[in-house]
């Protein structure tokens, strides 16, 4: 880290992860679980 801040491409992986679980969480339980289960694979 310089300066105490953080490097941009994690800022843009963390805000790109919480948009796609936001995402996620909007699709019906079966087709979580069978999304999680790939991502895991």
């Amino acid at each position: 880290m310089i300066d105490g801040k953080l490097p941009v491409v994690l800022v843009k992986w963390y805000d790109y992860s919480n948009w796609l679980l936001d995402r996620i969480d909007s699709f019906p339980k079966n087709q979580r679980f069978i999304f999680g289960q790939r991502m895991a694979d």
